[in-house]
């Protein structure tokens, strides 16, 4: 292959690492039809059938990720590292990439890694606002460093572009509001909340949505994403405007479309799509995960509301569902969220930034698209 015209993309295990990347592909194909790309990715993960999707060969490969507390994994882990790097290097002599792209993942660190050996440059998306492991691995590595919040940038010790975040473009809807309504034979008079669990669903937001069922179907229509293979009602009887689907793939524009307000984690992937959108939100983060300070940079704007588990109530989320869904609060959250971080262009932005490849050119870059 020419090594000026390939490049590797790498991420997967969660959808979270791998949108943002299928976005720039998107945007360097528009500037350079001939460019070539091969994806490198989890042998479990989601990620496969949505990087085929988009025309780019998929390749599993097993990276080893380290236990985050004592585990006889620590026994094993140098093995399996080993065996990964010496993978990576097959890989990128064998596809010659003159780039290699993540966006934080623990895959993507044995093929940056090996990066210098085979030639090739590396760069680096910072999606959340703390610096997680898996970059902080590659960093020393990185030709290239975006992120998307102010804040992160100050903990990185070299030259850092804050771009804001590529948004994965799912595709417009076409139909109607009333017609999106009679789809998921709901009430056109009642306000509409889509609730969010992230890609494999959250029990404790399910649960909660489950205890003010009752309540707000009464005032609300609901479209509650619950998460494969995740039930609710099991024991109780479904309201009559509450709509539960394990997954929404075909149906989640049309979804978000409608929604008045959306009640979600605190994920990058989903947070950008609402900027996009320009939606209300009720932010609940995944407690001890990055998702608490990116909740956080939303409560700091006054973007959205935010929940969190260890305190939230039904009657404090019920109370905060209503508040989101008032005309005037909405539409100044609706504003604020539009306004959050950078999403339109950034795709572009990050190609241009890359193509540059000296700092110096890159900055020029940036201060020209700006």
């Amino acid at each position: 292959m020419d090594r000026k015209q390939t490049v590797l993309l790498t991420g997967g295990g969660t959808l979270g690492s791998v949108t943002p990347l299928l976005a720039i592909a998107r945007a360097w194909r528009a500037r350079d039809p001939e460019v070539s790309f091969i994806w490198v990715g989890t042998p479990d993960g989601p990620e496969a059938r949505l990087v085929e999707r988009e025309g780019i060969p998929f390749i599993p490969f097993n990276a080893p990720k380290a236990p985050r507390y004592l585990s006889w994994r620590w026994l094993t882990l140098p093995f399996e590292l080993c065996r990964a790097l010496w993978h990576a290097i097959r890989l990128l002599f064998e596809y010659q990439p003159a780039w290699i792209l993540s966006a934080g993942a623990y895959v993507s660190v044995p093929l940056v890694w090996c990066a210098p050996f085979a030639g090739a440059k590396v760069a680096i998306h910072q999606l959340d606002v703390p610096l997680s492991l898996s970059n902080r691995l590659m960093l020393p590595m990185a030709d290239l460093v975006t992120t998307t919040w102010s804040e992160t940038a100050k903990s990185i010790k070299k030259p850092v572009h804050v771009v804001g975040s590529p948004v994965y473009d799912r595709g417009v809807s076409v139909r109607s509001r009333e017609d999106i309504l009679m789809h998921f034979d709901l009430d056109p008079t009642l306000g509409t909340v889509l609730v969010l669990g992230g890609g494999t669903g959250s029990v404790a937001l399910n649960a909660m949505m489950e205890s003010i069922a009752m309540d707000l179907a009464r005032e609300a229509n609901v479209i509650h994403v619950t998460g494969k293979d995740k039930r609710m009602f099991v024991t109780g009887h479904q309201p009559g405007n509450y709509r539960t689907f394990g997954l929404l793939e075909e149906d989640l524009m049309d979804a978000l479309r409608v929604a008045d307000v959306v009640v979600t984690r605190a994920g990058l992937g989903t947070m950008g799509e609402l900027v996009l959108e320009g939606k209300a939100a009720i932010f609940v983060p995944l407690p001890h995960s990055p998702q608490v300070a990116n909740a956080r940079a939303v409560s700091d704007r006054s973007a959205g509301y935010v929940l969190e588990e260890r305190t939230w109530t039904r009657e404090l989320l019920l109370e905060t569902i209503r508040k989101a869904l008032e005309p005037h609060k909405r539409h100044e959250l609706e504003e604020r969220m539009a306004h959050l971080f950078p999403v339109k262009g950034v795709a572009e932005t990050v190609v241009e930034l890359v193509l540059a490849k000296e700092a110096r050119g890159g900055k020029d870059v940036l201060k020209r698209l700006q």
